[in-house]
């Protein structure tokens, strides 16, 4: 699924509840926006189902909601990451987003955090207690 609706500015909401996502390895700039210049701007708000992905297998999220500026949901609270490997900037400027719970990811196996939560502006708590960092380089 890597770059699947890349720079898919017209989209304002997208209905996934139907995908199956059990073999994907790979997310990474999945949902990624115009890369700083706003060439491509997200209008993305809304993406039904994201919540029930199953991410037990994925390795790579990196870049994943880049620059989703305008999403105003991401429930990604129940989602496996203990296959995780690459976090890079995974929720880098998602402005709107004001609850972002990623209390129950497994790190464990993160080599990779670099730039994940930058300019997440709005977020107002951030619970990063079950992290663990000691594979993060």
């Amino acid at each position: 699924m890597n770059n699947m609706f890349n720079m898919a500015s017209y989209l304002t909401e997208l209905d996934l509840s139907s995908f199956d996502t059990i073999n994907v390895e790979n997310m990474q700039k999945m949902f990624a926006g115009g890369w700083n210049d706003h060439r491509y701007p997200m209008n993305l708000k809304y993406i039904i189902g994201i919540e029930n992905f199953d991410t037990t297998n994925v390795q790579i999220f990196s870049n994943m909601f880049f620059e989703n500026e305008n999403l105003k949901e991401l429930d990604v609270s129940h989602w496996d990451t203990s296959s995780a490997t690459n976090m890079d900037g995974m929720f880098l400027y998602v402005d709107d987003i004001t609850i972002l719970d990623v209390s129950n990811f497994d790190t464990s196996n993160v080599t990779n955090m670099y730039r994940m939560f930058i300019r997440c502006n709005k977020v107002q708590s951030l619970d990063l207690s079950n992290f663990n960092m000691g594979n993060v380089i």
